[in-house]
């Protein structure tokens, strides 16, 4: 919608209007609006074209279900409980062995009626406009954007069977595990700029951490980049005082969004 109206001034004035005082005013820094939140839309007609060419590629893989109770049947199974109002299934030995964010993940996918391998893709899709777009405050070159998004997509790994071929958590969580990253990237990026921007940025990095906590068992790994994170933003070197709603942002909406996630 931003990429096709955005020459409206209807539309440019309330965008102003969203964001507070801290970037701009409606009466003089649209301009300046443009620069730092709007990626031009010929690069984004050419993220769509390469995201188009990559779910060619994967169109020619063969999605199967292993019948293994500890795996892909266990996945299968547990969404189908999801969308029956039955929650995890009945409990017992298998209830609580995998994450239940994967098995929400197929059932909202179902719930939309596109097929699991599609919404995986486009999914990571999504990640990689999201990690592009987190680079935007330290380098807003067009021809960047558009190799570091084509290296990103086309990670080979991701061709990789069984990641496209069966009904597994690694490219779900691959995702997510770019989100984490890439919104660490963008709210020490934006910073210095609007109290909503950087809660955006942090609400994406609570969401996206709390959804790889409850999807693989692992996930305790994540936690020294948390820390190094942490770190940056109480040892802020961007020249400019960090304000106190941004503090409050930092330390109360990852931990308040881990809550929901655990409830």
């Amino acid at each position: 919608i931003v990429a096709i109206g955005w020459k409206s001034n209807a539309l440019r004035i309330w965008i102003v209007m969203v964001y507070d005082k801290e970037i701009c005013s409606v009466k003089n820094n649209i301009k300046h609006i443009d620069e730092l939140f709007v990626i031009n839309r010929k690069i984004i007609v050419i993220f769509l074209f390469i995201v188009l060419i990559r779910l060619w590629l994967v169109d020619t893989f063969q999605l199967m279900a292993t019948d293994t109770p500890h795996d892909d049947y266990l996945f299968i199974k547990t969404a189908g409980h999801i969308l029956n109002g039955e929650w995890l299934g009945p409990y017992n030995h298998l209830t609580l062995i995998k994450g239940p964010v994967y098995p929400l993940f197929i059932a909202f996918s179902y719930l939309l009626g596109m097929p699991l391998l599609f919404s995986e893709q486009i999914f990571y899709s999504i990640a990689c406009f999201i990690a592009i777009y987190s680079l935007k405050p330290i380098c807003n070159n067009k021809y960047i954007f558009i190799i570091s998004f084509i290296f990103i997509l086309f990670n080979p790994f991701l061709y990789n069977y069984p990641l496209p071929g069966r009904v597994l958590r690694e490219s779900f969580s691959i995702s997510l595990i770019l989100i984490v990253f890439s919104s660490i990237l963008g709210a020490i990026g934006y910073i210095k700029y609007s109290s909503r921007v950087f809660f955006v940025w942090v609400l994406i990095f609570s969401f996206s951490l709390s959804s790889v906590w409850y999807t693989r068992e692992e996930g305790i790994w994540l936690l020294p980049p948390i820390v190094i994170f942490i770190l940056l933003f109480v040892f802020n070197k961007t020249g400019k005082k960090i304000a106190f709603n941004k503090k409050v942002i930092i330390f109360t909406v990852p931990f308040f969004v881990f809550l929901l996630f655990s409830f």
